[in-house]
């Protein structure tokens, strides 16, 4: 009777052992594997989100410096009408000395942008919808305005603005 639970005492525990070893083998190996594939699925998706910022910003870097807009010359003309209002054409002689496309999107003057002044000046040609202005092209770009209260001054700065986030200034003072 010894000899019968000494043998079934060594065949469960070896049926413990081939278990906790098979165990051990599939499942917990498996999962390790698991783990280690995700992880590196994590650093390769880190790796290319890093990549693309880099890319995004050396895009965004060539577009703003290659582009260069330049004021060739500047005409203003303003009229006082006797009510505190004024007639004004504004002229911007405007050139691209850079290698790419600048697309004027927007022109400030006395520190209002040209379609929050009231009434609203014509522009010509009109930049509502972004001018694209090629290298080496030149533009003039006339404002003008009827009966408004605001008027560009001796010493105003007007800032010609493009769809890149660049920011050109012109200023009429001394």
């Amino acid at each position: 009777m010894n000899k019968k639970i000494i043998i079934i005492t060594l065949v469960l525990i070896a049926v413990i052992f081939v278990g906790t070893v098979f165990y051990y083998n599939v499942i917990i190996n498996n999962r390790n594997s698991q783990i280690t594939s995700l992880n590196n699925q994590v650093e390769n998706l880190n790796n290319e989100v890093s990549n693309l910022t880099a890319q995004v910003s050396n895009l965004i870097n060539m577009t703003r410096s290659n582009e260069n807009i330049t004021f060739v010359n500047v005409n203003s003309y303003v009229a006082g009408t006797g009510y505190g209002e004024y007639n004004w054409t504004l002229s911007l002689d405007l050139e691209n000395t850079g290698s790419a496309s600048a697309i004027i999107n927007n022109i400030i003057i006395e520190g209002k942008s040209y379609s929050s002044i009231n009434p609203v000046p014509i522009v010509t040609p009109s930049i509502q919808n972004g001018y694209a202005l090629s290298p080496n092209q030149s533009v003039t770009i006339t404002l003008k305005d009827a009966d408004s209260t605001l008027a560009p001054s001796d010493d105003s700065t007007v800032y010609v603005l493009t769809a890149v986030g660049n920011s050109y200034s012109y200023y009429f003072g001394s």
